[in-house]
């Protein structure tokens, strides 16, 4: 019953009939315990990747491709380091000379987010309407890596941070998007910490950042002064293709979220610097997994789920 009324029911409140997969458990009948047997034999993760680029309705949900593993994180997931660089380069290896890149406090991007409705609901249709701001000259410190070799991540990145904080309190926006060869930017996943939470829960875990948040955990930083800590990105699965650009930027929390506000710890006109190379080398890392089968061709850039683009701007 319910393969028969989804197409209906999914057509009513997405906006389009999906053609749902063949049921893999349709040769057992009747036999409910094998069907559950067959069931708990398969992997138990499976990601889907570049869903809304699947069918002929950009943005309509289904998968362009998948992959399947037996354990989350995928196993013999690597951390791998992308070093953060003076001139606004990622690279394998770290600088040797120490240096800074600084960004300012944005006080108005917390009350900016990129939906243009409240109304969550909405993110149910095929596409939506949005405007995804840019901050101001200056309120952002932007790296990236022109990819030479295909990759794909899957998991929680974070950004191993050194920042030179210009207040007693800040908060941190980590933003990680891909630059295509056609110049569209696709937004892929963002990630947020306030710095004066210092004690983590798994320390030493490049796979997973979490912290305890605790009160007695909390202490205000020293203007100034450095301080390392590890701004954790929400999951995010990609397939990386060879040509695309990778960026990550670093700023006040705000703009790059479809809901979030933030009430944001900011000072008009207070500059912060992020650490590059030496004693105090930033970095970002990255889930790193085998890459699965796929398309060697991009998807439409506006049909991805979540994931809204723009004109990339210049970099620097």
């Amino acid at each position: 019953m319910v393969r028969e009324l989804a197409p209906a029911l999914l057509a009513e409140h997405f906006g389009y009939t999906p053609v749902l997969e063949a049921d893999r458990f349709d040769r057992f009948g009747d036999d409910l315990d094998a069907a559950l047997a067959a069931y708990r034999a398969e992997p138990p993760v499976r990601l889907l990747f570049e869903s809304g680029a699947a069918g002929a309705v950009p943005g309509a949900p289904g998968e362009r491709f998948s992959t399947t593993a037996d354990a989350w994180p995928v196993p013999g997931t690597e951390a791998r380091r992308l070093w953060l660089g003076a001139h606004h380069e990622l690279s394998s290896e770290p600088p040797t000379a120490e240096s800074t890149v600084p960004y300012a406090d944005d006080p108005l991007a917390g009350a900016e987010s990129y939906a243009a409705t409240d109304d969550f609901d909405a993110f149910i249709a095929p596409t939506v309407e949005y405007e995804w701001t840019r901050f101001p000259e200056g309120c952002q410190a932007i790296w990236e890596l022109r990819v030479a070799d295909t990759f794909t991540i899957a998991g929680q990145a974070h950004l191993d941070l050194w920042l030179r904080p210009g207040t007693a309190d800040t908060a941190v926006q980590v933003t990680l998007s891909v630059v295509r060869p056609d110049g569209v930017e696709v937004r892929l996943q963002t990630g947020y910490h306030r710095p004066v939470h210092r004690v983590e829960e798994r320390p030493g875990d490049d796979l997973h950042v979490d912290y305890t948040f605790a009160l007695h955990d909390r202490t205000p930083l020293v203007p100034g002064e450095w301080i390392r800590t590890r701004v954790p990105l929400l999951p995010v699965a990609r397939v990386f293709r060879r040509g695309v650009t990778l960026r990550v930027a670093v700023s006040t929390p705000g703009r790059d979220h479809p809901f979030w506000r933030f009430e944001n710890p900011t000072v008009p006109g207070a500059v912060h610097e992020i650490g590059v190379g030496g004693v105090h080398a930033s970095s970002l890392v990255l889930p790193v997994i085998p890459t699965p089968a796929h398309p060697e061709d991009l998807p439409v850039a506006d049909a991805l789920r979540g994931q809204v683009t723009r004109p990339a701007s210049p970099v620097g």
